[in-house]
């Protein structure tokens, strides 16, 4: 990378798993763009200009007026992954009806009325961003990294603090 003739930026996405190694690299850069706002910091003394830039819903996908779902997630409860979010799911399904799978968000967000997300360690995640796109009512967890910076509680979207099954479900109802 050092060799080469042209500007290079990297986009530091998932910090949170690999701010060690991200830190590391990130004097081979011109320039570095961080997902998560919290994150910027990790860069500080790197020498490298480092720039917060948000993810975003990386396909447009309109709303539908037809919705199958009340309430649904989509994503990864891999325990061994995430097992903080496979006990919030497990716990919120026993409390209210929510369609849980996997799959490609857009066959799913726009025919649900609420879209519940809960984040792996506070990141502003691409379901964020790509239940709004969809026209559904976004459920999530009240988080730093800028969400408040972008939206407006009430306005945009709805927030539960996190693990709080009862307030989430209250909130669903």
């Amino acid at each position: 990378l050092e060799s080469l003739n042209i500007p290079i930026v990297f986009y530091s996405v998932d910090t949170f798993h690999h701010e060690s190694m991200h830190s590391f690299m990130a004097p081979l850069f011109d320039h570095i763009l961080v997902a998560q706002k919290d994150y910027v910091r990790v860069f500080d003394d790197s020498g490298t200009p480092t720039t917060w830039l948000p993810l975003w819903a990386p396909r447009y996908v309109e709303a539908s007026d037809e919705k199958k779902w009340p309430v649904t997630f989509v994503g990864n409860l891999d325990p061994q992954l995430n097992p903080r979010r496979v006990q919030f799911f497990e716990t919120l399904q026993s409390r209210i009806p929510i369609h849980i799978t996997r799959g490609n968000y857009w066959e799913f967000f726009p025919f649900s009325e609420i879209v519940v997300n809960q984040s792996v360690r506070s990141d502003l995640n691409f379901r964020t961003f790509e239940a709004m796109m969809c026209g559904s009512l976004l459920l999530t967890e009240r988080i730093p990294n800028g969400l408040f910076d972008l939206f407006r509680e009430g306005e945009h979207l709805v927030t539960y603090s996190s693990d709080n099954v009862d307030e989430a479900a209250e909130k669903v109802r």
